[in-house]
């Protein structure tokens, strides 16, 4: 056996002489990948898998059937702590059920009307069907482009393990 080369072999994954490769089949999406590829590469197939995987909500990652008056919140929260994504569009149950363009437009103006300084995130829509008429929303909350903290109802709501809590006075003193 020679030492200096080691390879290992799982699929279509190779690694020689401690170079990872793969191949194109193995990558799969995840809340980063997402988060930070450009605008262009999100795609159907990208939120699908996504999707596919099953992963619980969590501090980054949020479903949401349609807009609520809860997804400004859910936002803030994200801006406030470590950033993330919030696909509108998908169900509790991780199935694709879309909203209509004019979504875009409610979610932009409930996170001016409720979001306090006034704040939006960046918003993808990712058409479901060929005829555009069903999209799934990608939502990408980049705390580095929000001046925070951002305030709903006069708190400062920050991102827990899949869910919203108000923060407290430590956490709200790391925002400034």
């Amino acid at each position: 056996m020679n030492a200096g080369l080691l390879t290992v072999a799982v699929g279509s994954q190779v690694a020689r002489d401690n170079k990872l490769q793969l191949s194109h089949d193995l990558s799969m999406t995840s809340t980063t990948s997402l988060f930070q590829c450009p605008r262009a590469d999100v795609t159907l197939d990208r939120v699908r898998d996504l999707v596919g995987q099953r992963l619980p909500e969590s501090l980054t990652l949020e479903d949401k059937q349609g807009n609520s008056r809860g997804l400004s919140k859910d936002v803030a929260a994200m801006a406030n702590t470590y950033g993330g994504l919030i696909l509108v569009g998908v169900t509790d149950d991780r199935q694709l059920v879309g909203v209509s363009l004019d979504t875009v437009t409610s979610i932009v103006n409930s996170c001016h009307d409720r979001l306090e300084p006034p704040w939006e995130p960046e918003i993808i829509p990712v058409p479901l069907t060929p005829a555009a008429d069903s999209y799934v929303l990608v939502v990408r909350v980049d705390p580095a482009r929000a001046v925070r903290p951002i305030l709903v109802d006069g708190s400062a709501p920050v991102r827990l393990q899949g869910r919203n809590a108000k923060a407290s006075w430590s956490q709200l003193f790391q925002l400034f």
